[in-house]
C-alpha cells in the first residue's frame, strides 16, 4: 500500500505541475 501511495502521490504531483506550467 505504501508503494501505491507513492505512485499516486507522484502522479498527482506531476498532474499539478502540468496544470501550473
Amino acid at each position: 500500500m505504501g508503494r501505491f501511495s507513492t505512485i499516486f502521490n507522484r502522479a498527482l504531483f506531476i498532474g499539478w505541475w502540468s496544470i501550473v506550467v
